[in-house]
């Protein structure tokens, strides 16, 4: 809160004004001194060549000696010898002196003067008083008119004057008193005004040279270059910062224009910019590098125009700061996500190629007749393989997010199936465990949504894969309803429940509420991670009501935009396409380096009658190419030598040289998962894009269909 300016009303304002009412004083009471003691020895020079009546000689040597140590006494109190106290005493002590020299020369003088110099002389008393506060003032002018009107008492007590000449004295004292009273109280009052006006003003103007020097003290303390410029371009005011840099005193660049002090290309460059805030008044914040002899120097730059009271540009101002550290960190974690995100590409590769023959033979071994010890083993190497593949997935996709790489892609999609495919994946667990899946639908609900179904169902199953694994009883229920623009999706069950403590730490990463659940039911604590990300990424939330013992309830909201009603698309390819109703029928071309992998892959596809042709280079995948003709091409990507964004690349330049052929269908087959892989596939003239561990059912989805290539151009 600001401080109201001081007036004299206040104490400090009051202090203030008395000491200055003080101060004129001495100086009124020096000049009345010097004019009584001139009117003295006036007096005394005309005693001397008129009537040299000496009766008044007594009161004229003790003015004039009294003056004289007044005089003295008023010179030291204005050079501050004497206290403020003693400063004070000194006019109403020279006033008494003056009353009673007044006094004897009334009684001596006016016989020798007459009526009207004598009263003259006695009148000029009241004046002094002019600048005394009030209530003084009237004190002390009441003495005088009250020893006044005595003395004319005594006079006509004691028969020295007659009736009419007490009165007529009396009428005009009486007068010069209330004269006196009026001038003196208008006088005070004006004085006390102005004072305050002053007052004011010098604390106004205190005020403004305190903001003044905060401001410097802020603009030549901190770490930017600050100017100030009029619309000539011509510096106004620079901090210490701004000549430190320009290797030149504050005092000299005031008056230059850019061209004095940079080069030609800089100074043209920072005048155009000058002349467009003049113009279009709006603010310029930008990044500039300058190239020193020493090195390269980023500032990050702010300008705007300064306008006056009116509105009206007058000038230019601006701050810069050295940002050079910040852009070398930034290049320095910009490096580190690369070499992050490559080590994970590497990590992802590295582990999905084994795990692709762990998973495949697994899945083909679990197919053959096993005995249930056997059977026992297999489903134990699936289990633990497809654990192994979902860790992998969430360490992916959360490094994916915080790198900000993960892309969405939207799409009309039918809802319902959406829903109740993601419940019913986990039929299997829930029918061990003897619980029950429920789904519960609004009927408002629309029956197609514009969104991502790719991360939203990985939202439903991430929250639904934690209600089944913490439920031993009860139920797991499922609802969806619609509000206003939202989709409110909430999963209940009746499992172990959280605790309020322990709902801190359910959302941060690698986490579990208790050491003792990662023992019981496993899990990496990345779920709800991943979950809570992509809501947020999908502009949403999810929101989590739990009690310990009684179940818990996540909600996930989401912005709710109808599809179109039609025919919703289901993923995968998104050409036109028409199915192959016979996979025997196909000519396939299988190319990857990886033996185990090729010998699975072989594997899979005999199980439709299908004989692949077996490549294992880009280049020899070209050679077969060109003299054999192929319906699919399943596409390794990272190979030695030739990887398989190139590799396709030429089989789709040599179609087109031969337009008589129809066109291969070449399906990414990779290890490759990070943002942009698949991107990247489809760029190169890819039809589609699968990841391993090699899932069979969307193998044989992407098989059956038929299409026309992407263009990579």
């Amino acid at each position: 809160m600001k401080n109201a300016p001081a007036s004299p009303t206040d104490p400090a304002g009051e202090d203030r004004f008395l000491a200055e009412m003080a101060a004129t004083n001495l100086v009124r009471m020096t000049w009345l001194l010097l004019t009584s003691t001139t009117l003295s020895i006036t007096f005394l020079a005309y005693n001397f060549v008129g009537p040299r009546d000496w009766g008044a000689l007594p009161w004229q040597i003790s003015d004039i000696g009294g003056s004289i140590l007044f005089l003295a006494a008023f010179i030291a109190a204005r050079r501050g010898h004497f206290p403020r106290s003693v400063r004070w005493l000194l006019s109403p002590a020279y006033f008494a002196f003056w009353l009673t020299l007044m006094m004897g020369y009334y009684f001596t003088a006016l016989r020798i003067y007459g009526e009207n110099m004598t009263f003259a002389l006695g009148a000029v008393t009241p004046s002094v008083l002019i600048l005394l506060p009030p209530r003084c003032f009237l004190s002390l002018l009441g003495i005088y008119y009250l020893v006044f009107s005595g003395i004319q008492v005594l006079l006509g007590v004691h028969g020295v004057r007659s009736t009419d000449e007490i009165f007529s004295s009396m009428s005009s004292g009486t007068l010069a008193i209330i004269v006196a009273m009026l001038a003196a109280w208008f006088g005070y009052a004006a004085r006390r005004s102005t004072f305050a006006k002053e007052e004011q003003v010098a604390r106004q103007a205190a005020d403004l040279r305190r903001t003044e020097s905060h401001l410097r003290a802020i603009l030549e303390n901190i770490p930017f270059q600050a100017w100030l410029k009029d619309l000539d371009g011509r510096y106004l005011a620079v901090n210490r910062e701004f000549a430190r840099a320009n290797g030149r005193s504050q005092e000299e660049i005031i008056g230059l224009r850019s061209e004095d002090i940079y080069p030609p290309d800089r100074a043209g460059l920072y005048t155009r910019e000058d002349r467009l805030l003049a113009q279009v008044g709006e603010r310029i914040h930008e990044e500039q590098v300058v190239e020193y002899p020493d090195g390269t120097v980023w500032y990050e730059v702010f300008k705007s125009p300064v306008v006056d009271d009116t509105g009206l540009t007058v000038g230019t101002a601006g701050l810069a700061r050295d940002v050079t550290d910040r852009k070398a960190m930034e290049a320095q974690v910009l490096a580190a996500n690369r070499a992050k995100s490559e080590f994970l590409a590497a990590m992802s590769h590295e582990i999905r190629t084994p795990m692709n023959s762990v998973l495949g033979y697994a899945q083909l071994l679990h197919e053959q007749p096993l005995d249930r010890v056997q059977s026992a083993y297999v489903d134990s190497i699936l289990t633990s393989g497809r654990i192994l593949l979902v860790v992998i997935n969430d360490i992916l996709d959360l490094s994916r997010i915080e790198a900000g790489q993960l892309v969405l892609s939207p799409l009309s999609f039918p809802l319902r199936p959406l829903l109740d495919r993601s419940l019913r994946m986990f039929d299997p667990q829930a029918a061990e465990k003897g619980i029950s899946l429920r789904l519960e639908i609004d009927p408002d609900l629309p029956l197609t949504m514009y969104a991502d179904p790719t991360r939203l169902e990985q939202i439903l199953v991430n929250l639904l894969s934690n209600a089944v694994k913490f439920t031993s009883r009860g139920a797991v229920t499922l609802r969806a309803r619609a509000g206003r623009g939202i989709i409110i999706l909430a999963v209940e069950d009746t499992g172990i429940g959280i605790s309020p403590e322990q709902l801190e730490a359910l959302f941060q990463p690698f986490s579990q509420v208790d050491a003792t659940i990662a023992r019981r039911f496993g899990g990496t604590g990345l779920g709800l991670v991943i979950t809570r990300r992509l809501c947020q990424l999908m502009g949403g939330s999810v929101e989590v009501e739990s009690r310990h013992g009684e179940g818990s309830i996540f909600t996930a909201t989401l912005p709710l935009h109808p599809g179109d009603g039609g025919k919703a698309a289901s993923g995968g390819a998104t050409e036109n396409t028409d199915e192959v109703a016979d996979l025997s029928v196909l000519r396939v071309l299988i190319v990857e380096d990886n033996p185990s992998n090729r010998r699975l892959l072989s594997s899979i596809l005999r199980r439709w009658q299908i004989v692949p042709q077996l490549a294992e280079s880009g280049a020899a995948a070209l050679e077969l190419f060109e003299t054999q003709r192929f319906d699919v091409v399943l596409m390794d990507v990272q190979m030695p030598g030739m990887d398989g964004l190139e590799t396709t690349r030429c089989i789709r330049a040599w179609e087109k040289e031969h337009p008589e052929h129809r066109p291969a269908r070449i399906i990414a087959l990779t290890a490759l998962a990070m943002a942009g892989d698949a991107e990247r596939c489809l760029a190169s003239g890819m039809n589609d894009y699968l990841t391993k561990p090699i899932n069979v059912t969307l193998l044989e989805r992407a098989l059956r269909e038929r299409g026309t290539p992407h263009d990579p151009a």
